[in-house]
């Protein structure tokens, strides 16, 4: 009933091999204190981390976490961002960097971009929060039911444009790489991103790479760290959000509210979960195969209904809740104003 790096596994979706084969990390600059107008800089690293793509067409729409995938990251030491700093790639004017040179270091976000001179613009979404952790600490994470993501939009088909490709770097392009985040910092980090990618180039060719983990520790191994979860990985070094506890899950109802007469469909229930792993999906009646963000139902009967809950790891929970049925009001005398039912 279920809708929907260094490395990692992938997931395929439309039954397409997947075009993403991982996430990796790379050095950018070293800086040692010795560069005029650098100096700040002594003992940070600028890296960089690239989505690994199959095909120079491959296209990489956009970078999300959410309940059932959340996306991360965590840093044991500071990063840096200058007194003029961007949250994206396109924000950094290159005509800046000699007045200011500590702000091509910035930390930032991207989808192939390095700077403004580069093609192309990045939106956002749902990541107020997580931006604002990610300047502060370097680290963040978005794992809620309504998401954040940031964004772009294709802007061409490499089958009909031969230089699709060459002109805007969200594709993998020659080197089948495409940029995603400039980090600088004097510690160490690793997280977990979920790509949407466009296979080719193409937009119906779309698949969702889950779970990619990412850090500039040298051969870093993702998985399950929590010794109570049943898919514990006692080799992984660093926990890729994937795992899958005892079930805790409860359904609550929280409010029946029965029709306001008698054989009218206005009846509305509430139900939500606790304990929840991941996603809380919904389900009123056995044969809903349409789950619901949320446990709102409302234009009902009265009557007895069937809801029940699922959690990211599979855990079910489902009762029958009654919406009570309302008398019948016989009117034996003319009324002038008021309602009757």
């Amino acid at each position: 009933m279920k809708q929907l790096l260094f490395f990692a596994g992938l997931l395929c979706s439309l039954g397409l091999q997947a075009q993403v084969t991982g996430l990796s990390v790379e050095i950018f600059a070293e800086h040692d204190g010795t560069v005029a107008g650098l100096e700040e800089l002594a003992g940070y690293t600028t890296y960089h981390v690239y989505a690994n793509t199959t095909n120079p067409e491959d296209f990489v729409s956009a970078v999300y976490g959410d309940a059932e995938s959340p996306m991360g990251m965590t840093m044991t030491g500071d990063i840096y961002n200058s007194a003029i700093s961007y949250n994206f790639a396109f924000e950094a004017n290159p005509m800046f960097f000699a007045m200011f040179p500590t702000t091509e270091y910035d930390s930032w976000l991207t989808i192939g971009m390095l700077n403004s001179d580069d093609a192309g613009v990045i939106g956002s979404i749902g990541l107020d929060q997580a931006i604002s952790d990610f300047n502060a600490s370097g680290s963040f994470y978005v794992d809620d039911a309504i998401g954040g993501s940031w964004y772009n939009t294709i802007p061409c088909v490499p089958s009909v444009d031969a230089d699709c490709t060459d002109d805007f770097p969200q594709f993998g392009g020659a080197d089948n790489k495409v940029l995603l985040m400039q980090i600088t910092t004097n510690g160490t980090f690793n997280g977990v991103l979920n790509l949407q990618v466009f296979n080719e180039g193409d937009q119906d060719l779309s698949v969702n790479e889950t779970g990619l983990g990412f850090s500039n520790v040298d051969g870093a191994t993702f998985g399950c760290t929590d010794p109570a979860a049943a898919n514990y990985d006692v080799g992984a070094d660093f926990d890729d959000y994937s795992c899958v506890l005892p079930c805790t899950l409860e359904l609550v109802v929280e409010s029946v509210t029965p029709p306001t007469c008698s054989g009218d469909n206005d009846g509305s229930m509430v139900i939500t979960a606790t304990g929840a792993q991941g996603s809380d999906d919904y389900y009123l009646g056995e044969d809903d195969d349409q789950a619901s963000n949320f446990g709102n139902f409302n234009e009902l009967l009265s009557g007895s209904y069937y809801v029940m809950v699922e959690d990211g790891a599979g855990c079910q929970v489902s009762q029958y809740v009654e919406i009570p049925e309302v008398a019948e009001v016989e009117v034996n005398a003319v009324l002038t104003q008021g309602m009757t039912c």
